[in-house]
């Protein structure tokens, strides 16, 4: 079982719940399943049963350990917007004293592949592992270099910092490390990149290990650089993309496979739930949208969102409306999904009671019936009349369908054929279908 950490207060409490949703609905086979440990404040103690549930609706398999505490970072530097929490990655090593190893994950943040290569990498001599992050691009590092004094800690690491956003963490070795000592002491300073500074300033360098393949002592990194694809950072436009080649920090093949099928994306930076033209703001907003409570609960974010791209094209700006269109149309399907799946549920309901549709429309009469939706839920229900000796007399579908029985379908425009009855199965639809069918 593949371990997963998050670690947040009140205000991003919802937010855990798309990246744990991305996390689960992104695994690729049936043998992956993930321990996922909520490390949270007392504030956001209430999303545990909505994490929950989408732990048990996605993989049964996969379990949930929640853990609320007190930040003992509490007073820590806090800066551009990040809070206190950034901090209580520190706590794990003692919150999770019987973990060797996890996989430490920002909440804006979704999954977007398979997690089993990256938890496999061998961490015995490494105490993170990492993506190298924007600031190693020249321009970046000296723009930081030239206001922040303490950046001189940094400056033989040129080209191996890290971002923090998703990191292979050794607790095993940063216990034995004595790491957290050093940390609680560093909190107190106000470095610029907050918690990802202290674990560069204190894990750059190397140590002397013996190597039993090499038959020597040998120097060894106590981090690993992971490929850009498991962090792929939403501001990283095409030219700091391009440095990141030019620069030797990434190979172009790596970079070109991140910026087209990232597995981890990270949306330091502007946030989709506050921009949806933010670069892969609609993968963020997928989750969310096909979720009920999700999308009560970012209902006035997505609102907000709408009314600003509103104001963006008012004032003549570049905005691609066919975003907002697919936001549109994925909510409009997963809420069509929900009535299908809530039909379903009742219709199995039935069953378990030893009651039918079919026994029941014969109950009242009814000997020959059209079918609207012959779709799979359509296919379903045909069968059921048919054993129950009631004649379908055809089907009616805005599209071309395939059946594996011989039924005449037509379209809703077509001039119908008589009959005592339709029954609509796509309920989502069902006012405007009525509306349409009565006028035949």
């Amino acid at each position: 079982m593949i371990r997963v950490v998050y670690c947040f207060d009140g205000n991003l409490a919802k937010h855990s719940c798309v990246v744990v949703s991305s996390l689960l609905q992104s695994k690729r086979g049936k043998d992956i399943h993930y321990e996922i440990i909520c490390i949270c404040t007392k504030e956001a103690i209430w999303v545990k049963n909505l994490l929950n549930d989408i732990i048990q609706t996605a993989d049964p398999q996969s379990k949930l350990t929640f853990i609320s505490v007190q930040n003992a970072y509490d007073n820590a530097h806090e800066t551009r917007g990040i809070t206190s929490a950034t901090y209580m990655r520190f706590m794990l090593p003692s919150l999770l004293p019987n973990m060797d190893k996890v996989i430490y994950m920002d909440v804006d943040f979704v999954v977007n592949g398979n997690l089993k290569e990256l938890w496999d990498l061998d961490m015995d001599h490494t105490l993170f592992a990492g993506v190298k992050a924007d600031v190693n691009i020249q321009s970046e590092w000296e723009w930081v270099s030239n206001h922040n004094r303490y950046w001189k800690m940094l400056e033989n690491w040129k080209g191996r910092y890290i971002n923090a956003g998703i990191l292979i963490m050794n607790l095993d070795l940063i216990r034995k490390s004595h790491m957290v000592e050093i940390w609680d002491e560093l909190v107190k300073e106000k470095f610029y990149y907050q918690d990802q500074d202290i674990i560069n300033i204190t894990c750059q360098g190397y140590k002397m290990e013996y190597d039993e393949e090499q038959g020597k002592m040998v120097c060894k990194s106590l981090i690993q650089w992971l490929p850009l694809k498991y962090n792929f950072m939403t501001f990283m436009n095409e030219v700091k993309l391009e440095k990141f080649v030019n620069e030797g920090i990434y190979t172009k093949e790596e970079v070109k496979e991140a910026a087209e099928e990232p597995i981890g994306i990270h949306y330091a930076g502007v946030k989709p739930w506050m921009d949806i033209t933010v670069k892969f703001a609609d993968v963020w907003w997928k989750y969310v949208l096909h979720n009920e409570e999700l999308r009560k609960l970012f209902r006035k974010e997505l609102e907000k969102c709408v009314v600003k791209v509103n104001n963006k094209a008012n004032k003549n700006l570049v905005f691609d409306h066919g975003k907002l269109h697919e936001l549109n149309n994925l909510e409009n399907r997963a809420r069509r999904n929900n009535a299908n799946f809530l039909l379903l549920n009742n219709w199995i309901r039935l069953i378990q009671s030893e009651k039918s549709i079919g026994k029941y429309i014969k109950k009242k009469g009814y000997k020959k019936l059209a079918i609207y939706g012959m779709h799979y839920i359509g296919e379903r229900l045909y069968t059921e009349l048919v054993s129950n000796g009631i004649q379908v007399a055809y089907g009616i579908d805005q599209n071309t369908v395939s059946l594996d029985f011989d039924l005449q379908v037509f379209h809703p425009d077509d001039k119908l054929p008589k009959t005592e009855a339709v029954i609509v199965t796509p309920i989502y639809w069902f006012d405007s279908i009525k509306e349409k069918m009565s006028k035949k």
